[in-house]
């Protein structure tokens, strides 16, 4: 929606910018958590989900602010904006999988 919306409002200068941050030090998951009984069935999800945490240094939730007020003042922002290292590697990753399924598939859609 916000690519169409990007497209829609451009040429009145209005620009949009995905902001997609990556993990910030805060107690989102923490004590302040509200949480049910946990589903046995979920344990390995649970399980893959804390390892997965554990190899991310959270970012300063303080230092957002600064980048996305530097972003505002660009003349030509980008429409998507990561913050923090850990994005980049899960949508390198995530695009190069969408582009090689696009071109396995690409003889078949060309038929359409």
């Amino acid at each position: 929606m916000s690519e169409a919306l990007a497209q829609e409002v451009g040429s009145f200068g209005i620009h949009v910018t995905l902001v997609e941050p990556g993990p910030y030090g805060t107690d989102w998951s923490g004590a302040s958590a509200a949480r049910t009984e946990p589903l046995p069935a979920y344990e390995p999800v649970r399980v893959a989900r804390r390892a997965g945490a554990s190899t991310r240094a959270p970012q300063d939730p303080r230092a957002t602010a600064a980048v996305v007020l530097e972003r505002v003042d660009t003349d030509a922002p980008p429409l998507r904006l990561f913050l923090g290292t850990y994005p980049y590697p899960v949508v390198e990753a995530a695009y190069r999988k969408r582009l090689d399924t696009w071109q396995d598939w690409r003889h078949l859609a060309s038929r359409a």
